[in-house]
């Protein structure tokens, strides 16, 4: 899409190099993105080096229960109008995998 920099942020060994696509019709604006992802990712926390920028984002993009049921829902439904043999098989898997989570004690849920 655009011309590829690498960036490192900030000063370290454990600081990460960051691909930074600068979109072509940007191009002349290339010193200033990178001063402002500079900006960001000094004494950014809890990744030095990281742009808390994106971190930010991450946060927002990130899907929950809620949200993760409502699409579970959606999704059964579109297969249902499909196929419902298929649809059945499909619920009693989910139901299955949620009683085997459940199952699982919480502080060994991370490990399997």
């Amino acid at each position: 899409m655009g011309w590829l920099h690498i960036a490192r942020l900030d000063r370290g060994e454990n600081v990460p190099l960051l691909p930074v696509d600068v979109a072509i019709w940007q191009r002349d604006r290339v010193d200033e993105a990178m001063s402002l992802l500079h900006e960001s990712g000094r004494g950014s926390f809890p990744i030095r080096g990281y742009p808390q920028a994106l971190v930010q984002a991450h946060e927002h993009a990130h899907v929950g229960g809620l949200e993760i049921e409502m699409l579970e829902s959606m999704l059964l439904d579109q297969i249902s109008n499909r196929d419902p043999a298929v649809a059945r098989t499909a619920r009693h898997l989910m139901l299955l995998g949620k009683q085997l989570n459940e199952d699982i004690p919480y502080d060994q849920q991370d490990a399997t």
